[in-house]
């Protein structure tokens, strides 16, 4: 069986080829995952994930097939933003008991978001700053 590493970058090859909104789907679902394994799974390893990601890049920078495509710059905003996600994601945890640090930790997550015109991420963490 393949590293999963190849398995991600694979479908999201294919996913290019076929039509962008397969990739934005792919993106999204591997973008979900991610989420929710550097938030809650004890077997989550920092360094496989940095791996995978930098194996996917790589594939994606020396893919002949698709080097004239957008595919190689929207790989290298995914690892972008799944470095952001991780990182991003273990502050939150550390905010967590203290609702005053993560209602600022949230708006200062969402004025990055805005900067990049994630503006969907950016309403989501000012909802959950206001939930709190």
């Amino acid at each position: 069986m393949p590293p999963s590493s190849l398995v991600g970058g694979t479908k999201m090859r294919l996913a290019a080829k076929a039509e962008r909104t397969n990739l934005a789907r792919v993106k999204m679902q591997v973008t979900m995952s991610l989420s929710s394994l550097v938030g809650t799974s004890s077997a989550f390893s920092e360094q496989s994930l940095r791996r995978a990601l930098k194996t996917i890049l790589v594939y994606a920078e020396f893919d002949t097939d698709l080097q004239d495509t957008t595919f190689p710059e929207q790989v290298q905003d995914f690892v972008s933003n799944s470095h952001t996600i991780r990182s991003d994601t273990v502050k939150r945890n550390e905010y967590q008991g203290d609702s005053d640090l993560r209602s600022t930790w949230l708006e200062h997550v969402a004025k990055k978001h805005r900067a990049r015109s994630n503006h969907t991420e950016a309403a989501m963490c000012g909802q959950i700053g206001n939930s709190e």
